[in-house]
C-alpha cells in the first residue's frame, strides 16, 4: 500500500482517493473546510451504478501547513482546476521526496508541463479519467455509469506507471497505460471539448443544445480541427477506457456532417444529457477564469502556430473568454444557437462548413 496525498479534493479527487482508501492505502485529502467537516462527521460515501456503496474515512486537511512532513507521501494526485495548478502545486516544491510521483488527473493540455516546471526533477505522470462523476452533496460521490476508467502515461524520465496502475485496478478502476502522454491528454481533450464550450456559451444543457443542427455542426467542426492539429503535431488518437476515440477520428475524416449527425447524435446527446459540463458550471459560479484555455484555446493556438485553419475552436474560445472577462454580454448568447453560429461565421469570415 502507498501513502497518497490528493491535492484538490473535489469529485474526482474524492473518488480516486476514496477508492484507494478502500484497499488500505493511506490517503490524505486536501480540500475545503466543509469537506473535512463532512468526512469527520460521517465519512466519505462512494456510490457506484451497480448499487455498491462504501464509506471510508480518509485523513482530511484544509491546508498543507496542517501536514508535518510532505516527504512521507509516495503519490501526489493533482485534481484541481487547471487555472489553480500554480497555486496548488507551487507550495509542494522542495518538500517532497525525490521519489514521490505526481499524477495529474486534470482536464486539458499543458497541466503536466506546468507541474514539471513548478517541481523540477520530480517524476510526473499524466492521467485521464473517463468515468462520469458527481458530488450531489459534500462527502458523497456518485459514479453514474460504469463506462470508463483511468488512462495513465509517464511524462518525465523515472515516472514509473506500472505499480500505480495496479493500485488503481485493485481499487476497482479499469486502467489502461500508454507510451505517449501527449496522445493520452489530447485524446481526452477530444472528449472534453464535446458539448462543453458551446453549452456554456448558450447556457443550455448539452442534451438540449446538441439537438440543434448548427450547434452539432460546430461540435463536429471543433473535433475535426482537433484531429487535424493532432496529426500535424504527430500525436496519435488513442482509445480511452470505454471510448473508441480512433474510430471517432476516422469517422470525422471520412464522413460528411449529414451522415455523422445520424450516426453520432444519439451517442453525443445521450453521453452528455442534462448534466451540465464543467465550463458551464464554472461560468454559472461566476468564476473569472475558464478551463477553455486548456481545451479549445489550446487547439486554436497550436493550429495557428502550424498555419492551420481552426475557426470553430478559435471562435468558441474567444467568445467564452469574452463572456468570462465581462467583455461580452452572456445574455446575448443564452439560448440562441443561431446567433452563436452566425457570430463564429462572422468572426472567421464564413469559414465554418456544414
Amino acid at each position: 500500500m502507498i501513502n497518497v496525498l490528493v491535492v484538490g479534493a473535489g469529485a474526482i479527487g474524492c473518488l480516486v482517493g476514496g477508492q484507494l482508501a478502500t484497499t488500505g492505502c493511506q490517503v490524505t485529502l486536501l480540500g475545503r473546510a466543509r469537506l473535512a467537516q463532512a468526512i469527520e462527521t460521517g465519512g466519505l460515501h462512494l456510490q457506484w451504478p451497480d448499487g455498491e456503496r462504501q464509506t471510508v474515512h480518509p485523513h482530511t486537511v484544509e491546508n498543507l501547513a496542517d501536514l508535518a512532513d510532505l516527504a512521507t507521501f509516495e503519490l501526489i494526485l493533482v485534481t484541481v482546476k487547471s487555472f489553480d495548478t500554480n497555486t496548488a502545486v507551487r507550495p509542494l516544491a522542495g518538500r517532497l521526496s525525490s521519489m514521490a510521483r505526481v499524477l495529474s488527473l486534470q482536464n486539458g493540455v499543458g497541466n503536466e508541463e506546468q507541474i514539471a516546471r513548478l517541481l523540477p526533477g520530480q517524476p510526473i505522470l499524466a492521467g485521464s479519467i473517463t468515468l462520469p462523476v458527481m458530488a450531489p452533496q459534500v462527502g458523497t460521490i456518485v459514479v453514474s455509469r460504469n463506462k470508463g476508467g483511468i488512462g495513465l502515461a509517464s511524462m518525465t524520465t523515472g515516472a514509473v506507471v506500472g505499480d500505480i496502475a495496479q493500485h488503481l485496478q485493485q481499487a476497482g478502476f479499469t486502467v489502461t497505460t500508454c507510451n505517449d502522454y501527449r496522445s493520452l491528454k489530447w485524446s481526452k481533450l477530444m472528449m472534453n471539448i464535446t458539448g462543453n464550450a458551446s453549452s456554456a456559451i448558450l447556457d443550455m444543457p448539452p442534451g438540449q443544445s446538441l439537438v440543434h443542427r448548427r450547434v452539432f455542426d460546430l461540435e463536429l467542426g471543433a473535433l475535426r480541427e482537433t484531429v487535424k492539429v493532432m496529426a500535424a503535431l504527430d500525436i496519435n488518437v488513442i482509445a480511452l477506457p470505454g471510448y473508441p476515440m480512433p474510430w471517432l477520428a476516422q469517422a470525422l475524416r471520412l464522413f460528411p456532417n449529414a451522415l455523422l449527425r445520424r450516426v453520432l447524435k444519439r451517442a453525443m446527446v445521450g453521453g452528455r444529457g442534462d448534466k451540465l459540463p464543467s465550463l458551464q458550471l464554472d461560468l454559472r459560479k461566476g468564476r473569472n477564469r475558464s478551463e477553455v484555455r486548456v481545451l479549445n484555446e489550446v487547439v486554436a493556438l497550436e493550429g495557428q502556430k502550424l498555419g492551420l485553419s481552426v475557426p470553430v475552436n478559435r471562435g468558441l474560445s474567444d467568445i467564452l473568454n469574452g463572456i468570462v472577462s465581462g467583455r461580452l454580454n452572456w445574455d446575448d448568447y443564452r439560448g440562441k444557437p443561431d446567433f452563436l453560429w452566425a457570430q463564429i461565421q462572422e468572426m472567421q469570415g464564413g469559414a465554418v462548413t456544414t
